[in-house]
């Protein structure tokens, strides 16, 4: 998986702030539709994933994380949100399944971006 900064407590901290500092922003960019069906890669502690499906989502979102001790620590906050263990890379899913699908501060942790970009792009619908 190629997971490059780690998953200790000292990031979380760091993500954890970055969070609090600009997710009301990232989810007035996304322009999220009500009924999308939204794909998060790479959810670390599921905040953003929350604060997206709590603006106004009714479909529903799932996220991926490759750290099982940080989905241990998600908390969903809606019953349109789920978790799943997996690899941003090789995402489990069929093509074109979702209607939106992002990631955030996930890129410059991975080892290979450029398959994580294709991946999300494999798992987007036309005009996604």
């Amino acid at each position: 998986m190629g997971y490059i900064h780690g998953t200790n407590s000292q990031e979380q901290q760091r993500l954890l702030l970055l969070n609090r500092l600009t997710n009301r922003e990232f989810v007035q960019f996304l322009e999220i539709e009500p009924q999308a069906l939204v794909l998060e890669v790479g959810s670390g502690l599921g905040i953003l994933a929350n604060d997206v499906a709590s603006s106004k989502l009714t479909a529903g979102l799932y996220g991926i994380e490759c750290s099982r001790e940080q989905l241990a620590q998600c908390r969903t906050q809606s019953d349109r949100v789920s978790f799943l263990q997996g690899d941003a890379h090789r995402l489990p899913f069929a093509d074109q399944s979702f209607d939106v699908g992002y990631c955030r501060y996930l890129l410059e942790h991975v080892e290979f971006p450029d398959q994580v970009l294709r991946e999300l792009h494999r798992v987007l619908r036309p005009g996604g």
